[in-house]
């Protein structure tokens, strides 16, 4: 689990199926005829604390990441820093 000053950080990107049967065999092969859904219930942009756990979408998620990683490059004075996230 990852977390960000001592509060763990959910992700809560979810994948939803587009068309379901009540049969589970055939329910197998309409997911993988038909697909599934990715979407957020918290939108991109916002972050959510509640109770000391951060709530936030994958992306978000992984801006804040790659953010980290190109400060802890300058701080260690490495010459092969990331690009930032502008």
């Amino acid at each position: 689990m990852t977390e960000w000053n001592g509060m763990p950080i959910i992700i809560t990107t979810r994948f939803q199926q587009r068309r379901k049967h009540r049969k589970k065999r055939i329910n197998k092969k309409w997911k993988k005829k038909y697909g599934v859904i990715k979407y957020d219930p918290i939108p991109e942009g916002e972050v959510l604390i509640y109770e000391g756990t951060v709530y936030m979408s994958e992306r978000d998620f992984y801006l804040i990441k790659k953010g980290f990683d190109c400060a802890d490059a300058e701080l260690r004075g490495d010459d092969d820093v990331p690009e930032s996230i502008t």
